[in-house]
């Protein structure tokens, strides 16, 4: 609901942008996604508890929640 909210509200702008500024609101964007990907996995904070996050981020990319909520958060976001 939000996404298309918010391409509605922009489509006119976006409309009168250049080639350049389309790309960087583009790689900010993929920037974003990929930040929020990362930090699901939550390596600052095993590292902080001293747990080794090789064997700790294996075991979070199994878990059928977090790859449910991945799969719902990414949903929206297209290329």
């Amino acid at each position: 609901r939000h996404v298309a909210f918010g391409v509605l509200s922009l489509k006119e702008y976006y409309e009168e942008l250049t080639l350049d500024e389309i790309h960087e609101r583009q790689q900010f964007a993929f920037e974003a996604a990929v930040r929020m990907r990362d930090r699901l996995l939550q390596q600052e904070v095993l590292a902080r508890m001293d747990i080794d996050t090789k064997d700790a981020v294996k075991f979070v990319m199994e878990d059928e929640g977090r790859k449910m909520f991945q799969m719902l958060l990414f949903s929206k976001i297209v290329p």
